[in-house]
């Protein structure tokens, strides 16, 4: 199968297929089943959407596109870290393990909390920010003209709001979602635009979810659909399976893990570079690990975890 015009030269500016090339994803009942594609740097213009594929190996059923947190271009999720000073640290994930920490600059200190990204869907990473100074919500993301991040504000006082997460597309449309916790327990979406900006809310959860932490990025179960994670204050944790209906954005929970009690979560996409998306925890002793996914949506939710390192309490902020 070949979607797409044939080649008609250099097609560099264009959303046409580049020369020798075309492509596009089989899609059954909502899942990549299959996929031929096409780089996508000098080739198509900003606003182009190729769906693309990571395995390891041949398999015959391909997973969705992951929402990476990759910041290296090389097929692995990477981690950012903040002092409380407001230096801002970036790891880059190695597979199992993370390579050395490298300096990415200062005057973080007034974020309150931090999320990776593609809001605008460019295939480069943003960074969405609420500062704790004016309340109000901020995306980095990467100027194209300009060549350099650009900051832009994407809503005026936000606040109540106890957690937060962007899985990815849970309204169908291809755009990602943000999902924020209310002080009452009520849970709200936030349908993505598509251009970094968000639509109004919609109440999904009705003061069920008090004292909850949300994560989650990308596909959990293996359906081809972004998925939530929710642990609640006992420590247990539910998989959330996304239905990509806006209204009803959730499947009946899935009990995941007990105990699952940690400083710090991070879901930043597809850690090990395997084609499933994993999650990053902290204890409150400073270590660092990586539970890799399976796609199973089960207690095998993850594979046996892996020590990323210690030492991780000197930052007050990891995303």
């Amino acid at each position: 199968f070949c979607a797409g015009t044939p080649a008609t030269g250099t097609d560099e500016g264009t959303k046409s297929p580049c020369n020798g090339d075309s492509g596009g994803p089989v899609i059954v009942g909502g899942k990549v089943v299959g996929i031929v594609s096409w780089g996508v740097a000098g080739c198509t213009a900003k606003g182009a959407y190729p769906v693309f594929t990571k395995v390891s190996s041949y398999t015959w059923a391909a997973q969705p596109r992951i929402d990476d947190a990759d910041m290296t271009f090389d097929g692995k999720a990477d981690l950012l870290e903040r002092t409380p000073s407001g230096g801002l640290f970036q790891q880059d994930s190695k597979g199992t393990s993370l390579a050395a920490r490298a300096y990415q600059g200062s005057g973080w200190q007034n974020a309150s909390w931090v999320l990776q990204a593609d809001l605008d869907r460019d295939f480069y990473q943003d960074l969405i920010m609420r500062d704790k100074g004016d309340g109000k919500l901020y995306r980095s993301y990467l100027n194209h003209t300009s060549g350099e991040y650009d900051w832009m504000q994407i809503s005026t006082v936000w606040g109540g709001y106890k957690s937060y997460a962007i899985p990815g597309d849970m309204t169908g449309d291809a755009r990602p979602d943000l999902v924020a916790v209310d002080a009452d327990g009520s849970v709200y979406l936030y349908p993505g635009k598509g251009n970094g900006q968000f639509y109004g809310k919609v109440k999904v959860v009705d003061r069920a979810w008090k004292n909850v932490k949300i994560f989650g990025h990308g596909d959990l179960s293996g359906d081809g659909r972004a998925d939530l994670l929710v642990r609640n204050s006992s420590g247990v944790l539910y998989l959330y399976r996304g239905t990509q209906v806006e209204k009803t954005p959730f499947a009946a929970r899935i009990q995941a893990r007990t105990g699952f009690t940690f400083t710090s979560y991070v879901s930043n996409g597809d850690v090990t570079g395997d084609g499933i998306a994993d999650v990053i925890t902290r204890d409150s002793a400073g270590k660092l690990w990586l539970y890799p996914g399976t796609n199973k949506a089960s207690s095998s939710l993850f594979g046996s975890r892996i020590g990323l390192g210690s030492g991780f309490n000197q930052y007050n902020l990891l995303f």
